[in-house]
């Protein structure tokens, strides 16, 4: 077992970072297009390409957003914030490297001195709370509930259209630059309007200027995230 591992840990050390990208993705790809597969008569091409598309943040489709089911949209936005997520240095790469650094639970504590037992437990209470806080997934959860709140008329009137899922799957296109989009169909108003036409931009152009302005935050906080050195650290998946 231990000569397998070592093997395995040789082979990832010393694989050059194209195989290891490419390896990556086509493994995140494969496995989101088994899962868009199941009970969907669409065509197989069309699915493995658009979960191609939201891996590789290519923001091309070639079926409707609207074809897609809720659990559909929910593994499409995890594809969006896998694929989004590249390695900012592929020397050393482990295993722990192909999930993203920031769908953690638990983190994992850099400091290992031997201290007083409350000193420690302070240390690592102040650790927690601060990765919490700082961590890139909580940044996505708080850009969401301002969104829901600048949005929130368009939810009350408009809730098919505009609903929490969608807004998220808008908000993980925007962080990982993906591009792709819900879209907004009138004859999902509960309430017809007749100045109301479906219009080729996303679901965002139906939002207001506030919602646009976050969702521009979140563009930029999504192509400058490897900056960020502080928060979204290693986390420990359970």
């Amino acid at each position: 077992m231990k000569t397998k591992t070592s093997m395995f840990h040789y082979v990832i050390s010393h694989a050059k970072p194209f195989w290891l990208h490419l390896f990556y993705f086509l493994v995140v790809s494969l496995v989101g297009y088994m899962v868009l597969k199941v009970n969907n008569n669409l065509n197989n091409l069309d699915l493995f390409f658009t979960s191609v598309s939201a891996t590789t943040a290519s923001s091309m489709s070639t079926l409707e957003m609207e074809v897609f089911s809720n659990d559909q949209l929910i593994v499409m936005t995890i594809l969006m914030l896998l694929g989004g997520e590249v390695f900012t240095s592929m020397l050393g790469l482990q295993l722990r490297r192909y999930l993203p650094a920031y769908t953690s639970f638990l983190p994992i504590s850099d400091e290992q001195e031997e201290t007083p037992e409350k000193s420690i437990k302070m240390k690592k209470k102040k650790k927690v709370v601060e990765n919490m806080v700082l961590s890139q997934l909580s940044y996505l959860v708080i850009f969401v509930i301002i969104i829901c709140i600048t949005e929130r008329k368009s939810l009350k009137d408009d809730p098919l259209n505009f609903n929490v899922l969608n807004i998220v799957f808008e908000v993980i296109s925007a962080y990982g630059n993906v591009g792709l989009s819900t879209g907004y169909n009138c004859k999902r108003r509960l309430n017809s309007d007749k100045n109301c036409s479906d219009k080729l931009y996303g679901f965002s152009g139906r939002w207001s200027n506030a919602g646009k302005c976050v969702l521009i935050l979140v563009m930029f906080f999504g192509r400058l995230k490897k900056f960020n050195m502080h928060g979204g650290k290693s986390w420990k998946m359970l």
